[in-house]
């Protein structure tokens, strides 16, 4: 039965393939009939494909960030840092610094007119002194087109490539998050400045004293006490970001106000970097109130308006009070001094000038 059953379909195989053969190629739509009829496939055609939907792109990424607020004594509470302090928001690659304000007042409801008068402000960490543990920050504001993601990605790059340098072979620079090295501030032109807990530098933009670097001076003779009236650190405004104060040592001696990075060395011959700051035709006062500017002074000189203030992070109100005093007090009495130096030179030279055009022998 088996061999018979066998034999069957073999030639029922024999018989299947004899009729494709006779009824000639198959059909190229490979759908099994091999029936043309003049050649054509007897199958009916396929429909067209439906056209493509309008499929929306996928959305773009977007970012986590928590932006710390401080607002204006019209809008700030006695307990608004307790109550509110940060704004998460969710921004996108192509979300600008103005955008992103114009959330911030949304969310805090303020009126709408305060995001004019606002910034957003970048805080990340570059460089942590291995011996003194001494860390070094940079604080950049942000204009109105710039874009926070694209910052943040660039501050992570450079952040990363500084920890593959100085660590090469300990913790993995990939594992650095963006919430561990970067702070947002949302500042109110109205406010007092920003409290750091370290020492800040700012990016190339607000660089204000790149024209003394290459000029490096030895300073050791203005540790002389007969010719120091007062030195100290003093916090000192950027001319470019009116958000960045920069810690310097400042030295009040002759007609002139020196400020550099660090304290000079006794021994000369130590050449370092300093700005001098002319003294001649200047006035010193208290900043405007409304600037809310603590413990500092405005210098106004012949060129431009510098602003200092003191600091202390565990300094009494009443020390930095003196501070403030002592410095307003030392340059006013020499402002005064080099202005009555200058107006005896000018004199003698005037003098000088007249006996030359008489003739009379000097």
């Amino acid at each position: 039965a088996a061999a018979a059953a066998a034999a069957a379909a073999a030639a029922a195989a024999a018989a299947a393939a004899a009729a494709a053969a006779a009824a000639g190629p198959r059909c190229l739509h490979s759908c099994g009939w091999y029936a043309y009829v003049r050649g054509a496939c007897l199958r009916p055609p396929r429909p067209p494909p439906p056209p493509p939907r309008n499929v929306d792109p996928p959305p773009p990424p977007y970012t986590h960030i928590h932006i710390h607020a401080r607002l204006a004594p019209v809008h700030e509470s006695q307990d608004f840092n307790l109550a509110v302090p940060a704004v998460a928001l969710r921004i996108f690659s192509s979300t600008t610094a103005q955008e992103v304000c114009q959330m911030v007042v949304q969310k805090l409801k303020l009126p709408s007119n305060s995001s004019t008068k606002c910034a957003i402000i970048m805080v990340y960490t570059v460089h942590q002194d291995e011996h003194n543990g001494a860390i070094q920050q940079v604080l950049h504001t942000l204009g109105d087109g710039e874009k926070p993601v694209q910052l943040q990605e660039r501050a992570m790059k450079r952040c990363r490539d500084l920890a593959a340098e100085r660590h090469p072979n300990t913790q993995p620079p990939s594992l650095l998050q963006a919430e561990d090295v970067i702070h947002w501030f949302f500042r109110d032109s109205r406010s007092s400045p920003l409290e750091l807990e370290h020492d800040a530098s700012g990016s190339e933009a607000s660089e204000d004293e790149a024209a003394t670097k290459d000029h490096p001076q030895d300073l050791s003779h203005l540790n002389d006490d007969n010719c120091t009236r007062c030195a100290g650190f003093l916090l000192k405004r950027s001319a470019h970001d009116p958000n960045l104060w920069r810690k310097r040592f400042c030295i009040l001696a002759g007609d002139k106000l020196w400020y550099m990075r660090r304290r000079p060395q006794r021994s000369r011959g130590q050449l370092m970097h300093a700005t001098c700051i002319p003294l001649v035709a200047s006035s010193v006062d208290e900043p405007p109130q409304a600037m809310r500017i603590p413990f500092g002074f405005e210098l106004q000189t012949v060129d431009r308006v510098y602003y200092f203030r003191a600091f202390g992070r565990h300094a009494r109100r009443e020390q930095l009070l003196k501070v403030q005093r002592g410095w307003l007090h030392a340059l006013e009495g020499q402002i005064s001094y080099s202005d009555e130096n200058d107006m005896i030179c000018m004199a003698e030279h005037i003098v000088c000038d007249s006996v030359r055009c008489v003739g009379i022998p000097s």
